[in-house]
């Protein structure tokens, strides 16, 4: 179902935020913070606690009909979810378990107007202060412009 850019931003995040409040507390005992790409201004939570920042990535536009009064296009994009995990023995553990959780959100998804496809878990080096895990989600959408 054709969308517009708006709506397909708003129902991927909205979706994103749903579940990870409903499940990620039950994983960490806490709902970690969500830092939003575009809300605010960038800060640094407390290393000690699980934190997450989120963005989003419009990669390629296909025109994919004829220019008229409806002209499709296809976009494609990436959104990414950057774990922040506290640097202690449990630290790791946890954060596998709410990065595979992270994943899932997205895995196989197909909602109303956004598809997610090429899912991927990445697990990085840990930082100075934190254990780091990467999480993209590319997706796609039709739009009628």
């Amino acid at each position: 179902m054709p969308t517009t850019y708006d709506e397909a931003i708003d129902t991927i995040f909205g979706h994103f935020n749903t579940e990870w409040n409903a499940g990620s507390g039950a994983i960490v005992g806490y709902i970690p913070e969500i830092q939003w790409q575009g809300v605010g201004k960038f800060s640094r939570p407390d290393p000690a606690k699980f934190w997450i920042r989120v963005s989003n990535a419009p990669i390629l536009q296909r025109q994919t009909s004829l220019r008229g009064l409806d002209t499709r296009y296809n976009t494609f994009g990436q959104f990414l979810v950057q774990l922040y995990c506290p640097k202690t023995e449990s630290g790791i553990t946890i954060g596998r378990t709410v990065a595979a959780f992270t994943r899932n959100i997205f895995l196989g998804q197909a909602l109303e107007t956004v598809k997610f496809v090429n899912v991927k878990l990445i697990e990085l080096d840990p930082e100075s202060a934190n254990y780091r895990f990467d999480i993209t989600a590319r997706y796609e959408y039709s739009e009628i412009v």
